[in-house]
């Protein structure tokens, strides 16, 4: 018998893909409404200093759209930069 994935590894395998994925790009399209994203994809790069925020430096963190973090499911989770998040 095969020890069944607990939703703790599940996410976390989740959100590696989906940090991979984004290739350290915040994946926000300009819903959050901060001006670096206006018109388009936001420009922060995880762990480098984000662009309009004095130098600080951006974090990538996923988020579930839907708020629920047993739907791993690629379309529902995003990487967003802590500006983004809000």
């Amino acid at each position: 018998m095969t020890a069944r994935k607990q939703p703790v590894d599940l996410w976390a395998n989740a959100a590696q893909g989906v940090k991979n994925r984004s290739a350290g790009l915040c994946e926000c399209r300009g819903e959050c409404a901060e001006k670096v994203c206006a018109g388009g994809r936001c420009v922060n790069r995880h762990q480098v200093r984000a662009l309009g925020h004095r130098g600080a430096v951006a974090f990538l963190t996923v988020v579930a759209l839907d708020k629920d973090r047993g739907n791993v499911a690629g379309s529902n989770l995003r990487a967003y930069c802590q500006w983004c998040l809000g």
